[in-house]
């Protein structure tokens, strides 16, 4: 993952596209007549409209036109989202951010990179949150939507066919990630809260990291690879109704916490479930050591 993504201010990200005309929307300086400015006009719209769940692509028309978006254009996109942090709706906005990124690809361009953390800054503050990040992105069996995101705290839900390599924002947790997700693969680079990969379909989750309360519940033919270990602060709940899916585990307390969790469940009719824990030991050897 590239760590280095530069970071623009507004005016330079909006003064890559200019025509050399400059006006003043919502105080904040705008280049006239550019890609960006055509995204940053239909964003401020659709705040005062927020849709909290997904915007189909003929809205995301109606907002910004018919522009062919770069995924060198989705790099510098945070930079205009970032002017409106206290807005009521701004939580939101990963959806509007996950839609650009949408048109890009089905304009034939890939391998995004984001880096959120500037956003952030004031993370403590949950209105100052980005959520939905990567919410419904589709690829293809045979080309995926790849992206790289730093900064992030959750999102990717309801992704299909997608490739993504995520980082942590400011150290904090990785929540309600990949929730409903399918034919995927997310690799997370940080501690994953509650919530990861729950109800998710054929996909894999590769976690360099720690792992909180929950993690594939409900999933379906599966594989989760935790690297670090169970927080046993709260009650874990792993594995909780899933089905034909793979855990693998390096540390080995954390393998017996997950085992411990799956045997709270009786399946119906003693019918098996399809589960096995894995544990990982030294040269990347791998024992089973749990089935169910």
């Amino acid at each position: 993952m590239n760590t280095a993504l530069k970071k623009k201010s507004l005016e330079e990200s909006l003064s890559d596209h200019t025509s050399g005309t400059i006006e003043s929307e919502n105080g904040v300086e705008v280049v006239g007549d550019s890609i960006l400015t055509n995204i940053y006009r239909g964003y401020t719209k659709w705040l005062e409209e927020c849709s909290r769940f997904g915007i189909p692509q003929y809205v995301l028309s109606k907002l910004i036109g018919e522009d062919i978006i770069t995924s060198e254009d989705i790099t510098k996109v945070p930079s205009l989202l970032q002017a409106h942090t206290d807005h009521k709706h701004f939580r939101s906005s990963g959806n509007f951010l996950s839609a650009l990124i949408q048109r890009s690809y089905n304009h034939g361009f890939n391998n995004f990179e984001l880096d959120l953390e500037d956003i952030y800054v004031n993370f403590d503050n949950r209105k100052n949150g980005l959520d939905f990040v990567g919410t419904t992105l589709k690829g293809t069996k045979d080309h995926p939507l790849s992206i790289n995101v730093e900064g992030i705290r959750g999102g990717f839900g309801y992704a299909k066919n997608v490739r993504a390599i995520i980082k942590s924002c400011l150290g904090q947790s990785i929540s309600i990630m990949g929730s409903f997700s399918e034919d995927s693969v997310f690799e997370i680079h940080g501690d994953s809260g509650y919530q990861l990969g729950d109800n998710a379909k054929r996909c894999h989750f590769e976690i360099y990291g720690n792992t909180g309360q929950q993690m594939g519940l409900m999933s379906e033919r599966c594989t989760f690879v935790l690297h670090g270990k169970i927080d046993t602060d709260f009650i874990p709940y792993i594995g909780r109704e899933a089905k034909d899916s793979v855990f693998k585990f390096y540390d080995e307390t954390s393998a017996h916490i997950a085992i411990k969790s799956l045997n709270k469940e009786k399946p119906d009719n003693n019918s098996p479930r399809g589960i096995s824990v894995y544990l990982v030991k030294s040269k990347g050897n791998e024992e089973k050591i749990f089935e169910i």
